[in-house]
């Protein structure tokens, strides 16, 4: 894991410890067992939950099992395992919770805490050239673009990052999604995918799509890559700006 991002869950475990955990959370009536939940997650250690230890609780934390401090006890763990792209939930759900939390409205040091995470999970995933980073690209993306409250930071990230890799998802992202985003136009009335949609369609992304096609001719997906200039360049013909 790279030494930035370490940096930033090591911090998320330090502002959060304030928050002791409670191994006797409340639930729904309904759930009949909560005391081999609770007994299940107090088994180990916090940083030894894996995905399946916190999947159950990630998707029921706030609503019908514990309550916010217990959701911010585990939050280093749950985005710890995020960034490990082994989130116990469905990393929209992640981010969803936090937002119906109300992150944007905690104590400033968690707040930012929250935020340079982001930003490092953002880069770090930029850089990842796994296949499981190509394949959940599109799902962090979504995610981390709906939930940050300056959106156009990460596009600023993006524009830094000019390696190979961060050029080979723009365009697997736009192989993938260009469609949906450019003639569906799917959550464009939302302003921060609204700032995607506009960050996307210029002449300098284009060039980026060129680039990572001649110095990825040889490999198997250079067709995707090839495809996603097309789709792009036909979009920015078509696109009146102002729309977006």
């Amino acid at each position: 894991m790279p030494k930035k991002i370490q940096d930033t869950i090591e911090n998320l475990y330090e502002v959060f410890s304030k928050y002791p955990g409670n191994s006797k959370m409340q639930a729904s009536p309904n759930y009949g067992n909560i005391d081999q939940w609770n007994s299940g997650l107090f088994s180990k250690p916090l940083t030894a939950l894996d995905e399946e230890d916190l999947s159950l609780f990630t998707g029921k934390v706030l609503t019908t099992w514990g309550e916010l401090d217990d959701f911010k006890h585990f939050l280093p763990r749950i985005l710890e395992l995020t960034s490990q792209l082994n989130p116990p939930y469905e990393v929209q759900v992640v981010y969803h919770k936090l937002d119906y939390a109300k992150w944007q409205d905690w104590d400033l040091d968690e707040r930012e805490a929250i935020i340079e995470f982001n930003r490092a999970l953002w880069i770090s995933l930029l850089n990842n050239r796994s296949e499981k980073a190509y394949r959940e690209f599109s799902e962090y993306l979504y995610s981390l673009f709906y939930s940050h409250p300056k959106p156009s930071g990460l596009l600023e990230l993006w524009d830094r990052e000019t390696s190979n890799e961060a050029d080979i998802h723009l365009a697997k992202f736009i192989y993938v999604e260009g469609h949906k985003l450019f003639e569906d136009h799917v959550d464009m009335e939302n302003e921060n995918m609204a700032q995607l949609g506009s960050w996307l369609l210029s002449p300098a992304k284009l060039q980026r799509l060129q680039k990572a096609f001649f110095e990825n001719e040889q490999e198997a997906f250079a067709e995707e890559i090839s495809w996603s200039e097309k789709i792009l360049e036909n979009a920015i013909k078509k696109t009146d700006h102002s729309a977006w």
